[in-house]
């Protein structure tokens, strides 16, 4: 990965424990594989709530 842009503050900061590839955010998930479960979920719920 580049460092294409330079970002500080709490927009750049890496989630403790993630090894640096998952961004700071509220929930606390550390692991890149919870994340995408997670964003894919809610995804999901998003997409079956419009279809409704």
């Amino acid at each position: 990965m580049t460092d294409r842009y330079q970002v500080t503050g709490p927009e750049g900061e890496f989630e403790p424990g993630s090894g640096d590839q998952v961004l700071r955010h509220l929930v606390g998930i550390a692991s890149p594989d919870d994340m995408g479960n997670l964003e894919q979920g809610l995804l999901a719920q998003r997409a079956s709530l419009m279809c409704a």
